[in-house]
């Protein structure tokens, strides 16, 4: 090669990549690659010393972490320009969609496309891909979440433990003005910071919606009107009512989870034959089992969207073999990264902590999920209605895994300072807490009136944390004069709040998350109830629960038939 060697060389061929693109063939400098596995130091020669010479051999940290390569690798023609890519046949195409150009100013993008923005606009998403073509773009398919303001974070002064009705729950001690009312703004979402949702390998480019028929679309906006909600109630931004359903356009694993729990919810509640949620699962499955054989490569957030889904198909079958969510617990508790970064990945991880609560509830078995892993949520910061129920709920979390995992040398210490915790989120929670109504007198369940599901919830775990710690007082154990009176208050504790939970969830009917938790405590405790007239109640309570929402509640009612002896 001669000097000018970037130039092309006369008599030289042309390479089949610049004849392909037709452009001009300018060779470079060859410059070939290869492994080195140890490097010598050349020193000053010492006395007594025959070698001058030192060598370094060099390995690899097992902690390394390695590029994946696929077996099979195709290279592609590199293109200058959008009229390059349209010389290629297998180069994805994508039609111009007027006024979708984050580059466009805020007039309409009169300026046209040769514009230089001032800088970038409010709903770029970095590290993406951009194809554009004339004053139009594509890759800004999702807007970007403005970022969260800083909450203060509520104080935590644990005043004393709260021995008095358990209707007090709903009071407020501490000052209204203790708590802000100020929604938060945002949540940090992956995709605002280009994350996960350009780069996942579930990812497939579309511009329309994945729905072939009527029939789906009608499965598809029953999700998004109805089942969203069930999953939605702890979170403000309502990431499975609005973001997921919009992911589904990118994501045939989502879509398809939708469709399925869709279908089978639609098939419960009009109680007709379900034909269509087997066909969406199975394209669900056909898409996952590869993507699950390496679990840690393709983790992200939409593949825990799709689980959470998919898990709740899972609990609305007749026999529940929970396979989904053990699949995604794996995966969740092998990257933490979820819980802290906000937006749809934190709403997806406090979901499937509530569904593992539901397993463990129900079992007795201990919580699959690290709950260290949810001490970095930004919902031990933020005063908002969602933030304080989730902190409730992580609360109850411990609860129940000290409760399935007892340990003598520490119980009474341990069982003492959950209880604190317990009494600490009651005396500290927000004025907003607060009922708007209480009936206490109400046959056979309280009516209880709440201004929001997270308020609900919050509340319903307040009552389920003292239902357990109540049935797990390792003061009961005790042989003494008096035990006997002590077990007697803990019944009537546990059964005053099973009361409340159930009369929530009957007296706030927009909230269906809070009647599955009425029915799983019911599973699990409803054996306490010793009046006939609640005894009744509940069961009547959970045939609803199967008529409305098409919850399969028969085995419940017939193992508390038979714990009542009736």
């Amino acid at each position: 090669m001669s000097a000018s060697a970037g130039t092309s060389d006369p008599g030289c061929s042309t390479c089949e990549r610049c004849e392909k693109s037709g452009r001009e063939c300018r060779r470079g400098i060859t410059i070939r690659f290869r492994a080195v596995t140890s490097v010598r130091e050349k020193r000053p020669a010492q006395p007594n010393d025959d070698d001058d010479d030192r060598t370094y051999h060099l390995s690899w940290k097992k902690s390394q972490v390695w590029v994946r390569v696929p077996p099979a690798v195709t290279f592609a023609t590199p293109a200058t320009n959008l009229e390059d890519l349209d010389e290629d046949p297998q180069a994805v195409k994508y039609p111009a969609r007027v006024g979708f150009s984050p580059h466009e100013d805020g007039q309409g993008g009169g300026g046209g496309g040769d514009a230089d923005p001032a800088g970038p606009p409010a709903n770029h998403v970095p590290n993406a891909t951009v194809f554009r073509e004339t004053s139009t773009t594509i890759a800004a398919a999702i807007a970007a979440i403005p970022a969260s303001a800083e909450h203060r974070s509520p104080s935590q002064v644990l005043d004393g433990i709260n021995v008095g009705s358990p209707f007090s729950a709903f009071g407020n001690r501490s000052d209204v003005a203790h708590s802000s009312s100020t929604p938060n703004g945002g949540d940090g979402s992956t995709v605002a910071s280009g994350g996960s949702y350009w780069r996942s390998a579930l990812y497939q480019p579309s511009t329309k919606w994945p729905l072939r028929t009527e029939e789906e679309a009608r499965l598809f906006h029953h999700f998004v009107k109805h089942l969203g909600a069930w999953v939605d109630c702890c979170d403000e931004k309502f990431h499975f009512s609005i973001e997921v359903p919009q992911r589904a356009l990118n994501y045939p694993v989502i879509a398809n989870a939708i469709l399925a729990l869709a279908s089978r919810h639609l098939a419960r509640v009009t109680q007709v034959e379900d034909f269509r949620s087997a066909e969406y699962m199975s394209e669900c499955l056909r898409i996952l089992i590869p993507v699950l054989d390496d679990p840690l490569g393709a983790l992200d957030e939409n593949l825990l969207a799709a689980i959470v889904i998919l898990r709740l198909y899972e609990e609305m079958d007749d026999i529940d073999e929970k396979c989904h969510l053990y699949g995604g617990t794996r995966l969740l508790n092998s990257i933490a990264q979820f819980v802290p970064s906000g937006g749809l990945g934190e709403a997806a991880s406090w979901i499937f902590l509530r569904q593992d609560i539901y397993v463990a509830l129900t079992t007795g078995q201990p919580l699959n999920i690290d709950l260290e892993l949810f001490r970095q949520s930004p919902s031990f910061h933020a005063d908002t209605s969602s933030g304080w129920a989730n902190r409730m709920i992580f609360i109850f979390a411990e609860i129940l895994d000290y409760s399935c995992r007892q340990d003598q040398a520490h119980s009474v210490e341990r069982w003492k300072e959950l209880e604190e915790q317990v009494e600490a989120w009651n005396d500290n929670k927000p004025w907003h807490f607060r009922p708007l109504w209480i009936r206490e007198d109400a046959v056979p369940f309280p009516e209880i009136w709440m201004t929001g599901p997270a308020h609900v919830v919050g509340q319903q775990y307040y009552s389920l944390s003292k239902i357990l710690l109540g049935t797990f007082d390792p003061r009961l154990s005790r042989l003494g004069f008096g035990s006997h009176k002590l077990r007697k208050a803990a019944e009537a504790t546990i059964i005053e709040h099973l009361r409340i939970v159930i009369g929530l969830a009957i007296s706030n009917e927009g909230v269906p998350a809070a009647t599955f938790h009425a029915s799983h405590i019911l599973c699990t405790c409803g054996s306490y109830l010793e009046d006939e007239r609640d005894r009744e109640g509940a069961v009547q309570f959970l045939l609803d629960l199967e008529k409305q929402i098409g919850w399969r509640s028969s085995r419940i009612i017939a193992n508390l038939r038979e714990s009542w002896g009736t």
